[in-house]
């Protein structure tokens, strides 16, 4: 009765919005003067219930709303003061009270797309927000809108780069986080200041050693970041590297075949390195060596020596053996029964592409050698003495055979 009865009503501090319904409810014949603070929630869920009591206020402060609260405060004539504080989705999913606030704020990361509504509010005070997004949506929002770049706290890829997006990506004035994956040729001509800003740099496809030399340069593995790749290319270029240098690459491997010489330098490497051998007779090596060991394929041209050919038969390597053996009757004769190393020289003679005997073989070594599964080529000389009176293996076996001395008819 004492509001209805009155003339003017004037409240000397801030009420709520429910103490400024019972003012606003009041039957008394004059004014009514109050000024309304009170949460979002509360002002929103009045604006619903009983718009006048907030139209009739002559300020109204709110505090932190929501997206969709602010919404509501702006739906009406009423100049309300608040800021939002609310996630990206729900920010760009109420955008009419963007505008009329005064600080906006996105509680979780943005996309360019989130951040561009955001900044693109006339809001009075501050916006306060941070982007994630695709390495491509970030690069096409520096071109179309920086302004939404150049506004956002913090910036992070969350796919990887192209070559393409690092250059503009790395371009930009502001600092963006991004990791980059693109194959060894482009990753090799990037910009150096650029990709030099990314933190993971990833070689989709083998690089060589120049490219290897370019990705390892310009990158900043040593700031916290890694790189990742693979090396593939001739054995000169790998034999000239350093270990150190070879060590950063997963893997190292050389395209086509490695001398015997390369091979050696490369085996040497703490580095593991893929190879195989090809080469000529002549460099063929004279005792067992890493450089075997470490090969997959060893392939020999040209004639080898039984010796030379049995140091490849020994040798660990993990893929085939090639070669050819050309050696005297006695050194031939000898691998059948001997054992020089960890297995019996006969296999070395058996798993030869060919074997020749140089010069001749007498009937006693050619009796040897034509008692093993590998067909050997040799010829025999002898006195007729040592040749027997019927036909044997050895003779069958043979090329040439000739009698040193006379023979009779028989």
């Amino acid at each position: 009765a004492a509001l209805n009865e009155a003339v003017n009503i004037t409240v000397t501090n801030n009420v709520t919005f429910a103490q400024a319904k019972i003012i606003d409810d009041a039957t008394n014949s004059g004014s009514n003067t109050y000024n309304i603070s009170d949460t979002a929630a509360n002002i929103a869920a009045g604006i619903v219930t009983s718009v006048t009591a907030v139209n009739g206020a002559g300020t109204v402060t709110s505090t932190t709303a929501t997206a969709a609260q602010g919404a509501t405060l702006a739906s009406i004539s009423q100049a309300i003061v608040y800021s939002i504080s609310d996630t990206a989705a729900n920010i760009v999913a109420n955008v009419g009270g963007l505008n009329e606030s005064v600080d906006i704020e996105s509680t979780d990361s943005c996309t360019f797309a989130q951040g561009k509504v955001i900044e693109d509010a006339t809001n009075s005070g501050s916006i306060t927000y941070n982007i994630s997004d695709s390495a491509a949506n970030i690069a096409v929002g520096i071109g179309s809108d920086n302004a939404v770049i150049s506004s956002a706290g913090t910036i992070a890829a969350n796919t990887y780069a192209t070559k393409a997006e690092l250059e503009i990506i790395g371009g930009d004035t502001k600092a963006i986080v991004f990791s980059v994956k693109d194959t060894a040729v482009n990753l090799a001509a990037a910009t150096a200041a650029r990709i030099l800003k990314a933190v993971n740099v990833i070689a989709t496809t083998d690089a060589t050693v120049a490219q290897a030399t370019s990705i390892d340069t310009n990158t900043n593995a040593g700031a916290g970041g890694y790189n990742t790749y693979n090396i593939t290319d001739s054995a000169a270029a790998i034999a000239a590297k350093t270990n150190a240098f070879l060590t950063k690459a997963q893997t190292v491997t050389v395209d086509g075949t490695a001398d015997v010489t390369q091979a050696t330098t490369i085996s040497g490497l703490t580095k593991a390195v893929i190879y195989s051998i090809s080469d000529v007779a002549a460099n063929a090596l004279g005792a067992a060596a890493t450089t075997y060991n470490e090969a997959v394929n060893i392939t020999i041209s040209g004639n080898l020596t039984v010796a030379k050919a049995d140091v490849i038969k020994e040798a660990s390597n993990s893929g085939t053996k090639t070669y050819i053996i050309e050696d005297n009757a006695a050194a031939i004769t000898a691998a059948v029964t001997a054992t020089t190393g960890a297995t019996p020289d006969v296999q070395t003679l058996n798993s030869g592409t060919t074997v020749t005997v140089s010069g001749t073989a007498t009937f006693a070594q050619a009796a040897t050698i034509a008692g093993i599964a590998k067909a050997i080529v040799y010829n025999i000389s002898d006195v007729k003495a040592n040749i027997p009176g019927s036909t044997t293996a050895a003779l069958n076996e043979a090329v040439n055979i000739t009698v040193t001395n006379n023979v009779t008819f028989a």
